[in-house]
Order: structure tokens, then C-alpha cells, then sequence
């Protein structure tokens, strides 16, 4: 009697160390600090860190022009008639209408 008293404690420890085991895994892969949670925000970070290097280059784009407005006539008096419509003496504006949406 105590054999099988002995053995039914070792499988019960045995069945009870593997259902805690399973426990921790399942915690490990989808807990809230889980490895699924960890993969979600490191892809996230990946598609805030391209964003963040488009806006980085957009910025250092505008600021060659601002520079080029800054020091070239030119680039500024191209700039002013294209986005005010000024026109030099002798020249004519044409305005082209937007084609209508199509529904």
C-alpha cells in the first residue's frame, strides 16, 4: 500500500509540475508581456522609425529650399509666380480646369 502511495505522489507531482509548466508557457507566448505582445509593438516600432525617417528627410528637403529661397532670386521669383499665378509683362496665363470627378 505505501508503493502505490508513493507512485500515485510521484505521477500527481509529475501531472502537476506539467500543468504548471503549461500555465507559464501559455503566459510566456500571449501574457500581456508575451512574445506575441513583443513582436506587435516591435513591428510597430519598426513603422513609427520609417515614418519618423520620412518626416526626417521631408524636413531636410524643405530646408534646402528655404535655404535656395533664401539666397537665389531666381528659385523665389519661380516660386512666387507659380503659386500666386504672377505673371511677367508680355506673357499670357493660361488656366486649365480641373477635370470633373467621374461618378
Amino acid at each position: 500500500m505505501a508503493v502505490i502511495l508513493q507512485r500515485l505522489r510521484e505521477s500527481w507531482l509529475a501531472v502537476s509540475l506539467t500543468l504548471v509548466a503549461c500555465v507559464l508557457l501559455a503566459s510566456a507566448l500571449a501574457g500581456d508581456r508575451g512574445l506575441r505582445e513583443t513582436w506587435r509593438l516591435e513591428s510597430q516600432l519598426a513603422e513609427i522609425n520609417e515614418e519618423s525617417f520620412a518626416q526626417m528627410q521631408e524636413i531636410r528637403d524643405l530646408r534646402e529650399q528655404l535655404t535656395s529661397l533664401d539666397s537665389d532670386d531666381a528659385a523665389l521669383a519661380r516660386v512666387a509666380r507659380r503659386r500666386l499665378h504672377l505673371v511677367l509683362p508680355g506673357e499670357t496665363l493660361y488656366r486649365v480646369p480641373a477635370p470633373e470627378p467621374v461618378q
